[in-house]
């Protein structure tokens, strides 16, 4: 599978709205509908992971763009979504206000579950959508050719 820039950019911005739709739902329960304040984190953390992450979502599907098989793909992008989801979170819950909320893991690990429960999907739809872009240029090439 080729994919353009293009692709790309669109697939990871889709990643991205995707995740804070998630992570919203995800947060109703545990903040009790106020997970709307969260979004004062959420936002700048998860763009900032967007503009990190990309370059190496990109190198990881420059990497695979050989491998015919959809779950590798798969299963490489929710992976890579957990690895994104869980760095980020480490270090929002380590860094000192007013970054991050400076509380550390301890032992719940309730955040980090949370956000890898909404980045896991939104990384591997994130995925779908620029491969069924990609795959509908080459079907567009192969038919004009």
């Amino acid at each position: 599978m080729r994919f353009t820039g293009g692709d790309f950019a669109a697939g990871a911005v889709t990643a991205w709205v995707l995740f804070l739709i998630l992570h919203q739902l995800a947060l109703l329960v545990p903040l009790w509908g106020y997970g709307i304040a969260g979004l004062a984190y959420t936002l700048p953390w998860s763009a900032g992971a967007l503009l990190l992450g990309s370059p190496l979502a990109y190198l990881l599907g420059w990497t695979l763009r050989r491998q015919p098989s959809i779950a590798v793909h798969l299963v490489a992008f929710s992976l890579f979504g957990a690895i994104i989801g869980l760095g980020t979170t480490a270090l929002a819950l380590a860094m000192p206000p007013p970054w991050g909320l400076g509380i550390g893991f301890g032992s719940d690990l309730t955040p980090a579950v949370i956000v890898a429960a909404s980045a896991v999907p939104a990384v591997a739809l994130g995925w779908w959508a620029a491969a069924r872009s990609a795959l509908l240029d080459d079907k567009r090439s192969a038919d004009s050719a």
